[in-house]
Protein backbone atom coordinates (compact mmCIF):
# COMPACT_ATOMS: atom_id res chain seq x y z
CA UNK A 1 0.00 0.00 0.00
CA UNK A 2 3.50 2.53 0.58
CA UNK A 3 4.63 1.82 -2.26
CA UNK A 4 1.00 2.64 -4.52
CA UNK A 5 0.69 5.67 -2.17
CA UNK A 6 4.16 6.83 -3.28
CA UNK A 7 3.12 5.78 -7.07
CA UNK A 8 5.50 3.50 -7.62
CA UNK A 9 2.98 1.08 -9.00
CA UNK A 10 5.15 -1.75 -10.61
CA UNK A 11 6.59 -2.10 -7.28
CA UNK A 12 3.14 -2.55 -5.49
CA UNK A 13 2.12 -4.74 -7.91
CA UNK A 14 4.93 -6.96 -7.18
CA UNK A 15 3.96 -6.96 -3.36
CA UNK A 16 0.37 -6.99 -4.04
CA UNK A 17 0.57 -11.03 -6.24
CA UNK A 18 3.26 -11.98 -3.40
CA UNK A 19 0.06 -11.36 -1.16
CA UNK A 20 -2.63 -12.88 -3.25
CA UNK A 21 -0.44 -16.39 -2.87
CA UNK A 22 -1.62 -15.79 0.96
CA UNK A 23 -5.45 -15.19 0.18
CA UNK A 24 -6.71 -19.15 0.60
CA UNK A 25 -5.11 -18.82 3.93
CA UNK A 26 -6.97 -16.15 5.01
CA UNK A 27 -10.45 -16.82 7.17
CA UNK A 28 -11.43 -13.32 7.40
CA UNK A 29 -13.69 -12.66 4.05
CA UNK A 30 -13.71 -8.71 4.92
CA UNK A 31 -9.90 -8.93 4.91
CA UNK A 32 -10.70 -10.55 1.42
CA UNK A 33 -12.27 -8.40 0.17
CA UNK A 34 -10.45 -5.15 1.53
CA UNK A 35 -7.44 -6.96 -0.86
CA UNK A 36 -9.24 -7.44 -4.02
CA UNK A 37 -10.50 -3.41 -3.60
CA UNK A 38 -6.81 -2.07 -3.56
CA UNK A 39 -5.63 -4.83 -5.98
CA UNK A 40 -8.71 -3.15 -8.11
CA UNK A 41 -7.47 0.48 -7.48
CA UNK A 42 -4.12 -0.28 -8.67
CA UNK A 43 -4.82 -1.87 -11.66
CA UNK A 44 -7.16 0.75 -11.90
CA UNK A 45 -4.73 3.55 -11.60
CA UNK A 46 -2.66 1.65 -14.06
CA UNK A 47 -5.41 1.58 -16.42
CA UNK A 48 -5.37 -2.03 -16.20
CA UNK A 49 -9.50 -1.80 -16.61
CA UNK A 50 -10.21 -5.51 -17.02
CA UNK A 51 -8.47 -6.82 -14.17
CA UNK A 52 -9.44 -3.76 -12.14
CA UNK A 53 -13.39 -4.66 -13.15
CA UNK A 54 -12.07 -8.32 -12.25
CA UNK A 55 -11.01 -7.45 -8.79
CA UNK A 56 -13.93 -4.65 -8.02
CA UNK A 57 -16.27 -7.71 -8.56
CA UNK A 58 -14.31 -9.86 -6.11
CA UNK A 59 -14.67 -7.32 -3.30
CA UNK A 60 -17.92 -6.64 -4.30
CA UNK A 61 -19.54 -10.10 -3.90
CA UNK A 62 -17.91 -10.43 -0.37
CA UNK A 63 -18.98 -6.62 0.24
CA UNK A 64 -22.65 -7.40 -0.20
CA UNK A 65 -22.97 -10.03 2.36
CA UNK A 66 -22.34 -7.62 4.90
CA UNK A 67 -24.51 -4.61 5.89
CA UNK A 68 -22.39 -2.78 7.30
CA UNK A 69 -20.22 -2.50 4.14
CA UNK A 70 -22.42 -0.16 1.96
CA UNK A 71 -19.74 2.58 1.07
CA UNK A 72 -17.21 -0.02 0.47
CA UNK A 73 -19.88 -1.22 -2.12
CA UNK A 74 -20.41 2.49 -3.52
CA UNK A 75 -16.87 2.89 -4.24
CA UNK A 76 -16.81 -0.77 -5.86
CA UNK A 77 -19.12 0.22 -8.57
CA UNK A 78 -17.46 3.68 -8.26
CA UNK A 79 -14.12 1.76 -9.82
CA UNK A 80 -16.27 -0.84 -12.14
CA UNK A 81 -17.48 2.42 -13.57
CA UNK A 82 -14.39 4.60 -14.04
CA UNK A 83 -13.15 1.67 -15.67
CA UNK A 84 -16.22 1.70 -18.34
CA UNK A 85 -15.43 5.40 -18.87
CA UNK A 86 -11.79 4.67 -19.56
CA UNK A 87 -13.20 2.49 -21.58
CA UNK A 88 -15.13 5.06 -23.30
CA UNK A 89 -17.94 3.16 -22.33
CA UNK A 90 -19.96 4.84 -20.94
CA UNK A 91 -23.54 3.85 -21.57
CA UNK A 92 -21.85 0.44 -19.43
CA UNK A 93 -21.19 2.75 -16.68
CA UNK A 94 -24.41 4.20 -16.05
CA UNK A 95 -26.21 0.77 -14.27
CA UNK A 96 -23.24 1.21 -11.77
CA UNK A 97 -23.29 4.54 -11.11
CA UNK A 98 -27.28 4.93 -10.86
CA UNK A 99 -26.10 2.01 -7.83
CA UNK A 100 -24.04 4.06 -6.26
CA UNK A 101 -26.59 7.00 -6.25
CA UNK A 102 -29.26 4.45 -4.86
CA UNK A 103 -27.21 3.45 -2.33
CA UNK A 104 -25.56 6.77 -1.07
CA UNK A 105 -29.12 8.05 -1.02
CA UNK A 106 -29.44 4.96 1.99
CA UNK A 107 -26.42 6.89 3.36
CA UNK A 108 -27.14 11.12 2.60
CA UNK A 109 -28.30 11.84 6.08
CA UNK A 110 -25.17 10.30 7.20
CA UNK A 111 -22.45 10.69 4.81
CA UNK A 112 -23.39 13.99 2.13
CA UNK A 113 -19.76 13.59 0.37
CA UNK A 114 -20.64 10.36 -0.88
CA UNK A 115 -23.63 11.52 -2.19
CA UNK A 116 -22.52 14.20 -3.63
CA UNK A 117 -19.77 11.88 -5.14
CA UNK A 118 -22.16 9.77 -6.67
CA UNK A 119 -24.04 12.86 -8.37
CA UNK A 120 -21.20 14.25 -9.84
CA UNK A 121 -19.93 10.84 -11.17
CA UNK A 122 -23.45 10.54 -13.06
CA UNK A 123 -23.49 14.05 -14.11
CA UNK A 124 -19.87 13.47 -15.36
CA UNK A 125 -21.58 10.27 -17.32
CA UNK A 126 -23.80 12.34 -18.62
CA UNK A 127 -21.48 14.98 -19.40
CA UNK A 128 -19.54 12.49 -21.74
CA UNK A 129 -22.90 10.55 -22.93
CA UNK A 130 -24.09 14.34 -24.41
CA UNK A 131 -26.57 14.59 -22.32
CA UNK A 132 -25.96 17.91 -21.11
CA UNK A 133 -29.57 18.74 -19.39
CA UNK A 134 -29.27 16.16 -17.23
CA UNK A 135 -25.47 16.63 -16.52
CA UNK A 136 -26.00 20.09 -15.53
CA UNK A 137 -28.39 18.70 -13.03
CA UNK A 138 -26.43 16.45 -11.31
CA UNK A 139 -23.53 18.77 -11.29
CA UNK A 140 -25.80 20.98 -9.59
CA UNK A 141 -26.94 19.11 -7.17
CA UNK A 142 -23.77 17.31 -6.63
CA UNK A 143 -22.24 21.03 -5.67
CA UNK A 144 -24.99 21.48 -3.21
CA UNK A 145 -23.88 17.94 -1.39
CA UNK A 146 -20.57 19.18 -1.33
CA UNK A 147 -20.96 21.80 0.45
CA UNK A 148 -23.43 20.08 2.97
CA UNK A 149 -20.90 18.08 3.49
CA UNK A 150 -18.15 20.50 4.34
CA UNK A 151 -21.05 22.72 6.92
CA UNK A 152 -21.36 19.09 8.42
CA UNK A 153 -17.64 17.98 8.44
CA UNK A 154 -18.51 14.57 6.89
CA UNK A 155 -15.38 12.03 7.35
CA UNK A 156 -15.24 9.31 4.21
CA UNK A 157 -13.12 7.10 3.02
CA UNK A 158 -12.02 8.65 -0.42
CA UNK A 159 -12.65 6.68 -3.70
Amino acid sequence: MYEFKEGNFLSAITFYQKAENTIPYISDEIERAEFYFKMAEVFYHMKQTHVSMHYSSQAYNIYKTHDLYSVRRIQCHFVIAGNYDDLESHEKALPHLEQTLKGARLLESKNKRIYGQALFNIGNCYLKIGELTKAAKYMEKSILQFKKSKEIGDKVIEC
